[in-house]
């Protein structure tokens, strides 16, 4: 099964104590907009067994990384690959997924033996996505 959701890829925040000594969680509307659009492909039942998924997280490319004037289109010359190796870490934007994925298309996320994701910068033609990809181990 493999499925894809439009927008910049947002990572898990931490839980948080408000004033009044009560625990939050400060991501619920970023898992809320995730599952609205996952649940467009999700299967009819949860499913059982164990599972492989396979993340790409798309995020456009910072101004600073193309040129100046008329050659505004290309990029710098020092600047080279697709990865992004900056903000935000990727093993928080991994669990905001799995965790609005959990009860509609998996059980538990404990039922994931395998994970493997990747963060890339998108052309500029393309949209800031997360594609995601679940199998069968």
């Amino acid at each position: 099964m493999r499925f894809t959701v439009i927008g910049t890829p947002k990572p898990l925040k931490r839980h948080r104590v408000a004033r009044s000594g009560h625990m939050y969680d400060p991501s619920v509307q970023d898992k809320k907009a995730f599952t609205l659009q996952a649940n467009i492909m999700k299967p009819d039942k949860p499913f059982e067994g164990t599972l492989k998924i396979n993340l790409k997280f798309y995020f456009k490319r910072p101004k600073s990384h193309y040129r100046t004037g008329k050659f505004s289109k290309l990029l710098k010359e020092n600047i080279s690959g697709n990865y992004n190796d900056k903000k935000p870490d990727l093993d928080n934007l991994v669990k905001l997924v799995c965790d609005s994925m959990e009860g509609s298309w998996f059980k538990n996320d404990s039922q994931i033996a395998s994970i493997r994701a990747e963060k890339f910068y998108c052309n500029q033609t393309e949209e800031p996505r997360t594609e995601v990809q679940i199998s069968f181990l």
